[in-house]
């Protein structure tokens, strides 16, 4: 996480959560697509709140069904370059952080705080909470 800076301003910024692409009960790809789509025209970044890609009950058939749609989105997503995806690690990818920062696409960030107008907000993923994290 070089250059790691989890403060940022953002006008508009949505956030999704534990997508668990890969996991054979994903069943949003098009779905997706259409979101990011809707991002892309209203001129909002976007923040996913971890467990994005699931490895812990990762399919890799389910994953290359889904990837092709996503990336698509992702395509369209970042046509505007004032758009930025900040990517908040989860439990289920934690072992994708080096690979999701390489990828150029994501601001991975442990956590993150957005100033949003005269407000503050602080995302991070709700593993952090877990007896199993807690205590590991």
């Amino acid at each position: 996480m070089a250059g790691l800076n989890t403060l940022v301003r953002e006008d508009h910024l949505c956030i999704i959560s534990d997508l668990h692409l890969g996991n054979p009960t994903f069943v949003q790809g098009d779905n997706l697509d259409s979101f990011l789509k809707y991002l892309s025209r209203n001129n909002c970044s976007l923040c996913i709140n971890g467990d994005g890609i699931d490895l812990v009950q990762l399919s890799i058939p389910k994953l290359t069904q889904d990837i092709h749609s996503i990336l698509k989105g992702l395509r369209d997503f970042f046509a505007h370059e004032q758009k930025k995806i900040y990517y908040v690690i989860g439990n289920h990818d934690i072992y994708m952080e080096a690979f999701l920062e390489d990828s150029g696409i994501f601001n991975v960030v442990p956590f993150l705080d957005v100033i949003s107008g005269n407000r503050r907000v602080h995302i991070e993923h709700g593993h952090l909470y877990d007896n199993l994290f807690i205590n590991f």
